[in-house]
């Protein structure tokens, strides 16, 4: 019997990080024929959700969708898409999806897809699951955080796609010297990012270099608005034996111009702890 998954979501209330209420619990998708897997989740300005993700056959999730749900969770509209996709609010009242741009009343405006020819391979086109925000001047920045892969699966590019607000590529680069053969190779790969009060980027993620003792280890880049590096960090948790893989995968502002990174420490028994380190400006430790 063919098991079928579905997608449930659950929105509460908080009060005083203390109680939950549950607002409502829904579950979309038709489990009789496809699977469903959740993406992301937004807030609308009057109060609805949307929300974006995949559903298919078990063994392969081709297809996206968009559902745009009202305060109790009824559906309003969905939409089809032709792959998985994120979402994010924008600061015209629209959202934006890794490829498509839609306005406050949900019209879709453009689509955009990235596909680079050399010496990016074909495999930097975007697939829909890549982080990125939008930046100040309503541009957006994307991260291509496809993590370093055996030696069998290699030739991924780890890149930063910076475009203005109509989707057009301004630049894309990248950090380290990933190789595009068959073999692990020293690089960066991103997984988070925020704009500074600068207006310049801070990104986390980890640094695979063959001569570190665990090959993998936390690392910060900031970066200008031309993609430009203004500086670069890595962070060694020596005190922490026996560890074979740990990066930063998220990272936030402090109101004193510092920041918070939150990451993971992998020891040799495959057991993971979780790393919090809070950094000033400059990406010092406090």
């Amino acid at each position: 019997m063919k098991q079928q998954l579905h997608l449930t979501v659950l929105l509460a209330i908080f009060c005083l990080s203390i109680n939950a209420q549950t607002t409502f619990q829904k579950t979309y998708g038709n489990n009789s024929q496809y699977s469903t897997i959740g993406y992301s989740l937004i807030q609308t300005n009057n109060g609805e959700y949307i929300l974006s993700g995949t559903w298919g056959v078990l063994t392969s999730y081709d297809n996206g969708f968009l559902i745009r749900v009202d305060s109790l969770g009824d559906t309003l509209w969905t939409k089809q898409l032709p792959i998985p996709t994120s979402i994010i609010s924008t600061l015209d009242g629209g959202f934006r999806s890794n490829f498509s741009k839609f306005n406050s009343l949900d019209n879709l405006i453009w689509n955009k897809l990235y596909p680079f020819s050399t010496p990016y391979p074909p495999s930097f086109l975007l697939d829909g699951s890549e982080k990125f925000i939008q930046t100040n001047d309503s541009g957006y920045v994307f991260l291509h955080p496809t993590g370093f892969c055996p030696s069998s699966m290699c030739g991924t590019h780890y890149g930063v796609l910076r475009t203005d607000k109509n989707g057009n590529a301004l630049w894309l680069k990248d950090y380290g010297n990933n190789s595009l053969t068959t073999s692990l190779s020293e690089g960066f790969s991103p997984s988070s990012i925020i704009q500074t009060l600068d207006n310049n980027f801070l990104i986390c993620g980890y640094y695979y270099l063959p001569s570190y003792t665990n090959g993998f280890n936390p690392h910060i880049l900031k970066i200008n608005q031309n993609g430009d590096t203004l500086w670069s960090k890595g962070y060694r948790f020596d005190t922490l034996s026996s560890i074979s893989f740990s990066g930063f995968f998220e990272i936030i502002s402090t109101t004193d111009s510092g920041f918070i990174v939150l990451g993971t420490g992998r020891g040799n028994d495959s057991l993971d702890g979780a790393i919090v380190c809070k950094l000033d400006s400059a990406g010092n430790p406090q």
